[in-house]
């Protein structure tokens, strides 16, 4: 018998190690390398670097292999919280303090496993923006998801759009268009050093 496997695709980028500083205000932190016309990974600066400084930008010391790693910080902008995040796909808009993300990169193989290190440091929560009082003064938590979508038709087809001021929306656990999802979540340091981890299929 003969069979045909299909290609151990990877993912392009996933190493973090080219950046740089451009957008509309010249102060943007970008995780790609200028001049990519399809980079695989966006942050929200876009978004936030006009307000305050960048909330993800390139660790050249502290890392693992390579030339970089993603370092992400989490602050209060003017008077919303930005959070610290790299995402594959891209940062569309930002409007009246509002930030839509479109998740996701095309991939065409079967997905083996995602592999990676994180080195995590909580901070306590000290701002709620009135929605969250319970949650003031307990430790941050971090997260790394993995997530495969179909691709469908009409209003299921194309990126995965994410909205900033609805936090948990849509949501991952039911939504008919992910098929496989991975996370890590954690509110506990790493105390400084590297934890690998890794999802397979």
């Amino acid at each position: 018998f003969s069979f045909r496997t299909e290609i151990a695709a990877q993912i392009d980028g996933m190493g973090f190690n080219d950046w740089h500083i451009g957008g509309t205000n010249g102060k943007t932190m970008y995780p790609y390398a200028e001049g990519d016309l399809s980079p695989v990974w966006d942050t929200a600066n876009p978004g936030v670097s006009s307000l305050i400084s960048n909330t993800t930008v390139p660790e050249y010391e502290h890392k693992v292999e390579g030339e970089a790693a993603a370092k992400m910080e989490s602050t209060m902008a003017v008077v919303k919280f930005a959070a610290g995040n790299i995402f594959t796909g891209k940062f569309a808009e930002f409007k009246d303090m509002v930030a839509r993300l479109e998740w996701g990169v095309p991939f065409t193989s079967r997905p083996h496993s995602l592999k990676g290190w994180y080195d995590y440091k909580p901070g306590i929560i000290n701002c709620d923006e009135g929605k969250y009082p319970e949650l003031m003064g307990q430790p941050d938590i971090m997260q790394i998801m993995v997530a495969l979508f179909a691709e469908g038709e009409g209003s299921n087809s194309g990126p995965y759009a994410v909205l900033s001021n609805e936090p948990g929306k849509p949501d991952l656990h039911t939504d008919p268009r992910v098929i496989a999802l991975g996370e890590l979540i954690s509110s506990e340091s790493t105390g400084g050093e590297y934890i690998e981890y890794t999802y397979e299929s």
